[in-house]
């Protein structure tokens, strides 16, 4: 796919590869066409596919800030925690330590690239895995390929992702609810305006108390995009476990002075 049958954002060559992304997760044994690597891509694919995994950690485990998800998963040894989505992480994206040179970008920038990170900072520039991680780093290469870290601010331009969910849709999101079992599911209209269809979708639901709705997404056009819960701690969006979805988005540190 080269994104051109999906609306708006999805002809953007850096999202090729989401919809896939989704389908991987709904069905892994399914030979799916987000690729296993970035072996024997070009650059626009291989952009392409470390866009995946930034729209993975941000829009699906719902983490706002990526410096500080990442480095508690690394302090955690990069544990699955039973997660499908951790797990491709490992499955795809670090199977030659490859990570690494993402999680550095990040932490290297504190975050503050210019594109969906709502402002915040969070000092963990200075995190490091281990003694001697960012030297040992600095002399490893990635086979010659394009790198999110190294060659400037933010080599592989990044980001577009961010905002793929937001746009206004195209028709009407259908959806249903049963309050007796918390669950819902609501029918986007499109691709590219998901999240904001889940948004609006969330906010007329009866409200729960201290419980929280369980929807299922689906697109009318790409099919399931996962189950969501919102959290009542920071009021987004997320697939998995909130234990997993709190560490992405920390309380920002308290004003000096």
């Amino acid at each position: 796919m080269n994104g051109s049958s999906e609306a708006g954002t999805m002809e953007d060559s850096w999202c090729r590869y989401l919809p896939h992304l989704h389908r991987t997760l709904a069905d892994p044994e399914v030979g799916h066409a987000l690729p296993r690597s970035y072996i024997s891509l070009g650059f626009d694919e291989t952009c392409a596919w470390w866009e995946t995994l930034r729209y993975l950690f941000r829009a699906l485990l719902g983490w706002r800030h990526l410096p500080a998800g990442l480095a508690w998963w690394y302090a955690a040894g990069k544990p699955t925690l039973d997660d499908p989505r951790l797990r491709l992480v490992l499955e795809r994206w670090d199977t030659r330590q490859e990570l690494d040179f993402f999680a550095a970008r990040e932490w290297e920038s504190g975050g503050v690239t210019g594109m969906g990170t709502d402002g915040l900072e969070w000092p963990v520039s200075i995190y490091e895995p281990r003694p001697d991680w960012w030297r040992d780093l600095k002399s490893r290469s990635i086979a010659g390929y394009p790198s999110p870290y190294g060659g400037g601010y933010n080599p592989l331009h990044l980001g577009h992702s961010d905002e793929v969910g937001d746009e206004r849709p195209v028709e009407p999101s259908t959806g249903h609810h049963d309050i007796a079992t918390r669950r819902a599911v609501v029918i986007v209209s499109g691709f590219g305006s998901w999240r904001r269809e889940l948004c609006h979708f969330g906010a007329v639901l009866p409200d729960l108390g201290e419980h929280s709705w369980h929807v299922e997404v689906f697109d009318r056009r790409g099919g399931y995009l996962g189950l969501f819960r919102q959290s009542r701690v920071t009021g987004r969006w997320f697939q998995g476990k909130h234990s997993i979805h709190i560490v992405g988005n920390p309380t920002p540190p308290p004003t000096e002075g």
